[in-house]
């Protein structure tokens, strides 16, 4: 049935999630591909997540070609610290990210499964691999399709990752609060191929969890922009470990300089610092348009204009759920 039977791991990552954990490890014991080994992570949750965990994980323990790992951190150790702990219990070649808030396909694993190892065939060396899927409400309700995870647009919610991207490098040095999402692509992109699948195979709450804003804009904008900031440091501490090119550094030295001209753009104290970032900064378009006006703008302009954008995005995309059910 499956080209090669590599081991696949499927890593559940759990904090507060009382609400969804359930669905979440639901969709990882219901993969078809085997074997598979389930690797679930509570970061100390407090809400009653880990009482759930446990319960599914002895519904399902002891069935055929699965094996179970569980683990709950003594204190919080953050998103990517978290994350990280669920590489070191891994024994699969490929983690598949499941998190605690999202829902997935029952083919998800196999699907990636069969990516990696046709690109293998090819003669790539795939260590991430990248899928789309719908988002869907904090009650489920569809949101439409999301925008699919790629080589320039990394969604760790549909992402699959080498376990070399952590064995090769080690935990990280950086804050582990961080999402894991940019620092686990760059590494995995700078070791090897990044796959893209056109497969819909998760769907991606918004609305929870570090998609917590449905109609905010300037404040996770900044707070992604300062996290992948820390991240993109990371990987150029990580570049000694592995003896990269020189055209990687460069690399890295553009992503950061774009990523600070965002940060800029969205959250610099004065005008004139706003403009210049949004001036440095190469995303173009009708809606980036309108955007860097909207940031570079005195805030009780601006505000109200990117308030307006937000909630016409999330018109368009209940619009899009309704046409677009699964």
């Amino acid at each position: 049935m499956y080209n090669v039977r590599m081991l696949m791991t499927a890593g559940v990552k759990c904090y507060n999630n009382v609400r969804y954990i359930r669905g979440a490890l639901e969709g990882a014991f219901r993969q078809t591909y085997r074997p598979l080994e389930v690797v679930v992570s509570d970061d100390g949750s407090d809400d009653g997540s880990w009482e759930v965990v446990k319960e599914v994980v002895e519904a399902h323990r002891g069935e055929d070609g699965v094996s179970v790992v569980v683990n709950r951190n003594e204190s919080n150790l953050g998103n990517l610290g978290n994350w990280e702990r669920i590489c070191e219990l891994a024994s699969g070649d490929f983690v598949v990210k499941f998190d605690g808030d999202d829902l997935s396909e029952p083919t998800r694993v196999e699907r990636v499964a069969s990516a990696v190892s046709a690109a293998r065939a090819r003669g790539l060396s795939p260590t991430v691999a990248g899928h789309g899927g719908w988002m869907i409400g904090p009650n489920g309700q569809p949101m439409g399709p999301m925008r699919p995870a790629a080589r320039g647009d990394h969604v760790g919610a549909a992402m699959a990752f080498s376990r070399r991207c952590f064995t090769e490098f080690g935990r990280a040095e950086c804050d582990p609060r961080i999402v894991d999402d940019e620092l686990y692509a760059w590494r995995g992109m700078m070791l090897g191929d990044f796959i893209e699948m056109d497969d819909r195979l998760v769907r991606y709450r918004v609305g929870t969890g570090v998609s917590n804003a449905l109609f905010g804009i300037r404040r996770p904008m900044a707070r992604s922009a300062r996290e992948k900031i820390v991240a993109l440091a990371q990987c150029e501490r990580d570049l000694g470990r592995i003896g990269a090119s020189p055209e990687w550094r460069q690399k890295l030295a553009e992503e950061m300089e774009q990523t600070n001209a965002r940060l800029d753009m969205i959250d610099g104290g004065t005008l004139k610092k706003r403009i210049a970032g949004a001036r440095r900064l190469r995303a173009s378009g009708v809606v980036w348009a309108f955007l860097k006006l909207s940031f570079v703008l005195p805030r009780a302009a601006g505000d109200p204009l990117l308030l307006a954008y937000a909630a016409t995005r999330y018109l368009v995309r209940r619009s899009k759920g309704l046409r677009n059910r699964f």
